[in-house]
């Protein structure tokens, strides 16, 4: 049991990287179009959740 519940923990955090990191690529794409409005808000739930990279763009 407690290999199952570590191994879905670690399935659980591989398969939730991608979604911030496309998250994160939607606000730096807004960015690169001039729309600041936009890539700040993608970028502000992200930062506030504690997300590095949204917090250094």
């Amino acid at each position: 049991m407690k290999y199952f519940l570590s191994a879905l923990l670690v399935a659980m955090s591989l398969l939730a990287a991608p979604v911030v990191a496309q998250d994160v690529a939607a606000g730096i794409e807004a960015y690169e179009r001039r729309d600041y409005k936009t890539a700040l808000a993608v970028w502000q739930p992200l930062a506030d959740r504690g997300e590095a990279d949204a917090q250094a763009s």
